[in-house]
C-alpha cells in the first residue's frame, strides 16, 4: 500500500507500511534506514534530522520488481549424450516477498529442457548426438505480491563432434 498523500499519518501507519514494532521512535524511518527504502517514492522523507510524520506524505515500503540473469547466455559443447550446462541464477530485487520463479521456454530447440524451473537457478539439458546443434531462448519470471518481472537468457547445446 501507498500511505496517503494527503491528510494526517500516524505511527501506526508507519508501522503498519515499512514495519517496526509498537514503540519503534520516528527517528528510525530515516530514508536508506532499516526500514524505509531509498526509492523516488520516498524522496521527501529525509535521512537525518529533523524528521516529521508529513514527510512520510505519498510513501511506500515497495520498489518496483526487477530481475537479471547471470550468465545472460550460456552455450555448452559437449561430446554426444546426456548434456547439463551451467547454472543461470536469477538475481530478484525491489518488489516485496515472497517470490516465485518460473523458467519457461520461448523459442528454440524443444530438446533443450530447465532442469529446476521453479528455482531462482537452474541449468539446462538436452540429448545430443553428434550433429546436435540446439539453441533455446528462455524466460525467467519472477513474481511477488508486487507483481512479475522478467528476464531471457540464450542457450546453446552442441556436439563437438
Amino acid at each position: 500500500m501507498t500511505l496517503p498523500s494527503t491528510g494526517a499519518i500516524s505511527m501506526a501507519m508507519l508501522r503498519a507500511e515499512f514495519g517496526g514494532a509498537a514503540g519503534t521512535p520516528l527517528h528510525s524511518y530515516y530514508r536508506g534506514g532499516a526500514y524505509v527504502p531509498n526509492t523516488a517514492a520516498n524522496a521527501a522523507i529525509p535521512t537525518a534530522p529533523p524528521i516529521t510524520l508529513h514527510d512520510f506524505r505519498g510513501a511506500s515500503a515497495s520498489t518496483a520488481l526487477s530481475v537479471s540473469l547471470s550468465p545472460p547466455t550460456i552455450t555448452r559443447l559437449a561430446a554426444p549424450g546426456n548434456v547439463t550446462t551451467a547454472v543461470c541464477t536469477a538475481t530478484a530485487t525491489g518488489g516485496a516477498g515472497p517470490r516465485t520463479y518460473a523458467w519457461t521456454r520461448l523459442s528454440g530447440a524443444t530438446q533443450i529442457t530447465a532442469v529446476n524451473p521453479s528455482s531462482s537457478a537452474t541449468a539446462f539439458a538436452a540429448t545430443i548426438t553428434a550433429s546436435s546443434n540446439y539453441t533455446a531462448v528462455f524466460r525467467c519470471t519472477v513474481t511477488d505480491s508486487t507483481g512479475s518481472a522478467s528476464a531471457n537468457v540464450t542457450v546453446n547445446i552442441a556436439s563437438t563432434v
